[in-house]
């Protein structure tokens, strides 16, 4: 089971099915999500699983726009909340686990996936300045901590 954070407040987790995942631990698992109030989505095993895999193709591409200097940061995230309904823009979201964890997370796609998930220099750079986000009082945005 992949859960997400905040698990109070997101409404999925994915179960991951491996080679092995029978049919009945699936069930069990649907029956726990229902009861605790989740749904989930099921998937082979493979690196990312679904969210991870779409998040980072996102987050990338927010990236490029930000590097090319199509949009400020403030408008890419403003983009997603108003126009697709997010909660918040993917760079303000990258800063909550941390810049620090995003960076490893594309690597990790990256040798699998290729270099469509090949991590920025910027978020190298910011993490190489102790920015991981949040937990640092800034990243992408300041904060107090």
């Amino acid at each position: 089971m992949h859960w997400f954070n905040p698990p109070v407040a997101m409404k999925l987790f994915e179960i991951v099915r491996g080679l092995d995942t029978s049919d009945d631990v699936v069930e069990t698992i649907r029956t726990f999500a229902s009861n605790v109030g989740k749904q989930i989505v099921v998937c082979k095993d493979s690196t990312g699983f679904i969210s991870t895999r779409i998040l980072v193709a996102l987050r990338l591409e927010c990236d490029r726009l930000l590097e090319e200097g199509i949009a400020t940061k403030e408008d890419i995230d403003k983009t997603l909340k108003l126009a697709f309904g997010h909660p918040m823009g993917q760079l303000g979201l990258a800063d909550y686990p941390g810049l620090d964890i995003e960076v490893p997370i594309c690597e990790s796609l990256q040798n699998v996936f290729g270099d469509r998930f090949r991590p920025p220099q910027a978020w190298s750079h910011l993490v190489k300045a102790g920015r991981f986000g949040r937990k640092s009082g800034r990243g992408w945005y300041p904060y107090d901590v």
